[in-house]
């Protein structure tokens, strides 16, 4: 997995290790508070400013989630990078996890998936998975 930081630049290896961050550590926060994981995309403009973006609330998050990326797509000029965070059905069995698509302006793309489940209120994480992908942005 580590195959795309041989060709990435330090910056894009950066921003990409701080959204991952960023957001699961919200995936976490929004998934404690309100016990569900609405679509959002956190960004990094290319002044180097972090922003968090949301398309609405309708039930239906593939359309959410469909609506980022055509959003993200027509203002990619003003981002470096980008990561779009919803809530899945892992395969595996059928877990939740927080999926996250990583996506930079010089080429790097990836999915991270955490696996989770509730208890009382506390998200419990599982082991953190990741692949490379196509890039949904750029």
């Amino acid at each position: 997995m580590n195959s795309w930081r041989r060709t990435a630049s330090k910056e894009a290896q950066q921003d990409l290790d701080t959204l991952v961050g960023l957001a699961l550590e919200t995936g976490e926060v929004n998934l404690e508070e309100t016990g569900e994981l609405r679509p959002f995309f956190i960004g990094i403009r290319t002044s180097g400013e972090k922003t968090l973006g949301t398309v609405g609330d309708e039930s239906d998050a593939a359309d959410l989630v469909e609506r980022l990326v055509e959003l993200i797509k027509k203002s990619r000029g003003d981002y470096r990078a980008v990561a779009i965070v919803k809530d899945v059905k892992l395969r595996d069995g059928g877990s939740d996890a927080i999926w996250v698509d990583l996506c930079h302006s010089e080429g790097p793309s990836m999915t991270c998936y955490l696996p989770y489940h509730l208890q009382d209120e506390k998200v419990i994480a599982g082991e953190m998975g990741a692949q490379e992908q196509p890039n949904l942005i750029w």
